[in-house]
């Protein structure tokens, strides 16, 4: 989060079991990861009170000395957030606005999670699959998509492609190359 200089809160949205989440900690004071799967939220707890996580195979420990004290976990609908949530600095959607079944009704609904000079970061393999979202309802395309529902309350400060490996299970991955793009909040 190189474009912020406020490092009070952020919001991790469609954190899975953490990682990100956890990532933050290293430079925000209060972060808060959201996602729609209740075993991903019970993962992400356990792993912010234990520190440690085993798959079938592999036992991982959680280097960040800050997790049991600044982050928290809940479910929650990306698309329908609680309206007492608060506000953040900046706020996270890595491979999430693809899988959604309203992106633009996300999207509208963070307006009320920011305040001028908070940045978002949106990172999306622009997968765009019907099981997920309504045709009708896809960004397409999607950086264009973007523009049109956050021009008119954000500046887009940086677009890049982004690799990352999506992993499936300890053997098994997915390499993706993700549109990254960066938004100030006017």
């Amino acid at each position: 989060m190189q474009h912020t200089l406020r490092t009070g809160s952020a919001l991790d949205l469609g954190c899975a079991v953490g990682g990100s989440t956890f990532a933050l900690s290293e430079k925000f004071d209060k972060i808060v990861g959201i996602d729609f799967s209740h075993a991903f939220i019970n993962a992400a707890t356990e792993l912010a009170q234990t520190g440690t996580f085993r798959t079938s195979e592999d036992c991982y420990e959680l280097p960040s000395e800050h997790r049991k004290n600044r982050v928290s976990f809940q479910q929650g609908d990306a698309c329908n957030l609680p309206e007492d949530l608060g506000t953040f600095d900046a706020i996270l959607m890595a491979n999430l606005i693809c899988r959604l079944p309203d992106p633009a009704a996300c999207l509208k609904g963070l307006r009320k999670h920011t305040t001028s000079g908070s940045i978002l970061v949106f990172m999306t393999p622009c997968s765009w699959d019907e099981n997920f979202t309504p045709r009708e309802k896809w960004l397409w395309p999607t950086e264009e998509g973007l523009h049109e529902h956050l021009d008119p309350w954000c500046e887009c400060l940086e677009t890049s492609n982004m690799p990352f490996v999506l992993r499936d299970h300890e053997r098994r991955a997915q390499f993706t190359v993700a549109l990254c793009t960066v938004w100030k909040v006017k």
